[in-house]
């Protein structure tokens, strides 16, 4: 089944961090943890999220990223969801990294659940497993760096 994505701006956007994800974000220092948070809010909070996230390389099947100065935010964006965007998050890098397939493959295996979703109460359940963050959670968590 198909789904186009709704323009609409009463998509919520929320981010999931993998826990690898989030110690990569604190092992950076102050600056750097702030840019990334910038980027991923900047992405949550576009009108087209899709605009700001570019695919990585032909190789990877779903695994997009983010760019913010030399870091790099490998992630998947998924919007075909009843009333959410949805950012996961599998790893930030200061530098370009090799080694992509294993966040290909997280990106395919944790979101494909996600994608088959049809009820917004089912896209909740989902959020509130992975402890998904909303925007304003995100600002008050950058605000705190």
């Amino acid at each position: 089944m198909t789904r186009e994505h709704s323009l609409s701006d009463t998509d919520d956007g929320v981010v999931i961090f993998t826990d690898s994800a989030e110690q990569e974000i604190r092992d950076l220092d102050a600056t750097q943890s702030r840019d990334a948070l910038t980027a991923i809010l900047n992405c949550l909070r576009n009108p087209v999220p899709e605009s700001v996230i570019e695919k990585t390389y032909e190789t990877c099947q779903e695994l997009q990223q983010l760019r913010q100065g030399k870091l790099r935010i490998y992630c998947k964006l998924v919007t075909a969801i009843p009333g959410y965007n949805v950012l996961w998050i599998f790893a930030v890098k200061k530098h370009q990294y090799r080694n992509l397939g294993k966040f290909d493959a997280q990106a395919c295996g944790k979101t494909a659940e996600l994608n088959d979703i049809t009820q917004r109460s089912k896209v909740e359940s989902y959020l509130s497993r992975n402890q998904a963050l909303t925007v304003p959670e995100l600002e008050d968590l950058k605000d705190q760096l």
